[in-house]
């Protein structure tokens, strides 16, 4: 039998994690950012139709896939996809 930490290790394998960001509902308050533990979520300068700059992925970085930023945002503004095997879920 696999320990639960065996069973992250073997899922992250597999699957490769990305929070989508809806640049629409973000305010740049940067919730999401302090509550990552890979640091990938970081203030941007783009603003959005509403004058508000949106958060923005770190190039090249990984995701986890812990999805404290989906649980974090107050505006609802982050869904989260994986891809495994190529194709990509939500």
């Amino acid at each position: 039998m696999l320990a639960a930490r065996d069973v992250a290790l073997e899922t992250r394998k597999r699957h490769t994690f990305k929070p989508v960001i809806h640049a629409d509902r973000c305010k740049g308050c940067g919730i999401c950012a302090a509550f990552c533990p890979e640091k990938i979520l970081v203030p941007g300068s783009h603003l959005n139709a509403h004058g508000y700059p949106v958060v923005k992925l770190v190039k090249g970085a990984l995701c986890s896939g812990c999805r404290r930023c989906v649980l974090m945002c107050p505006d609802l503004a982050i869904t989260f996809a994986h891809e495994e095997n190529g194709s990509c879920a939500s």
